[in-house]
Parts: structure tokens; sequence; C-alpha cells
């Protein structure tokens, strides 16, 4: 399979292949990284982009698992300062369209989405 040029719906196809993103699943994801890059350029200039996204990964990331469930997202984006740029029902519609039933999106899997 022949890789796109960073476009973010083939990512996010490649991650989630058993069932596509709705457009507002595609537009919650999107917002999510807005935000996660907005925060890194600000706050973590000298970090490369994978580091960051692990360290955010981590804080977001249930303990003893790796899932990370809405509430850790929520969690994540309070400490950030960023809950007025994306709401509750956006982390939750991401949880549901690239987690599993019960809303968890593996570790691994997050990082890439971000």
């Amino acid at each position: 399979m022949r890789r796109a040029q960073n476009s973010s719906s083939m990512i996010i196809a490649q991650i989630n292949q058993s069932r596509p993103l709705t457009t507002r699943g595609n537009a919650a994801v999107e917002k999510l990284r807005t935000v996660l890059e907005e925060y890194r350029v600000k706050n973590f200039t000298d970090e490369i982009p994978s580091r960051f996204k692990k360290t955010v990964a981590q804080a977001a990331k249930e303990k003893r698992q790796d899932v990370i469930v809405p509430e850790g997202m929520e969690r994540l984006i309070q400490n950030i300062g960023a809950s007025h740029k994306i709401t509750r029902d956006e982390l939750h519609t991401i949880a549901l369209e690239v987690g599993s039933e019960k809303k968890q999106i593996p570790f691994n899997t997050f990082v890439q989405m971000i």
C-alpha cells in the first residue's frame, strides 16, 4: 500500500481500517490534533513531536492499562487549559469511533491518531 503525503484522512483510515470515521468523528479528531499541536508549539518547542505524542498519551492513559478513555482525554485537555477548545461530546465521539465498544482506544492507536 502506498502512503499518502501526511494526509490526515489516510492516517485515520490506517488506524481504523475496520470502519471509517464519520464526518463528525473525523472533525473531532482533527480538532483534538489542532488543540494538541497548538499546545506543543507553545510549551514543548524543544521536544520532538513523537516524544510529545507519547508524553500526552501517557497523561491521558488509564492507570494499569494501556488504553485511553474519554475521561482520560478530558483530564488531559483540562490540564493543558484547553477545555474551551474541544467539547466533551467531541472527545466521546473520538473514543466511540476510534476505540472499542467500551470507548477504549489502545495506547499505540491514540499515539498514531494524534
